[in-house]
């Protein structure tokens, strides 16, 4: 008789599952079970869509906005004289 094989979740398979079903609850949650990993989540500074100016290169819209570090951000925007930048969100302003 031939064996099956029931697939199993790649926790299962890990080399370390503790720390891979703990990485998955984290993922799946958004949040961890130990309190000194929950830091507080700085809100975005821009949304997509979101019309902008800088000083060199003018008008744009925001296509995308993602954290940098602890409090800085980096923004790809779309602008009418030089296409598409991605700049330091503290060399924008909204509009």
């Amino acid at each position: 008789r031939h064996s099956r094989t029931v697939n199993t979740p790649n926790i299962a398979r890990s080399k370390y599952p503790a720390a891979a079903a703990t990485t998955a609850l984290t993922n799946t949650l958004g949040h961890s079970r130990h309190p000194e990993h929950n830091s507080t989540i700085t809100p975005l500074p821009y949304k997509k869509l979101t019309p902008v100016q800088h000083a060199k290169f003018g008008v744009g819209i925001v296509q995308k906005c993602e954290p940098r570090g602890s409090a800085q951000f980096t923004v790809t925007v779309l602008f009418r004289s030089v296409a598409v930048k991605t700049i330091d969100a503290k060399f924008l302003t909204r509009i």
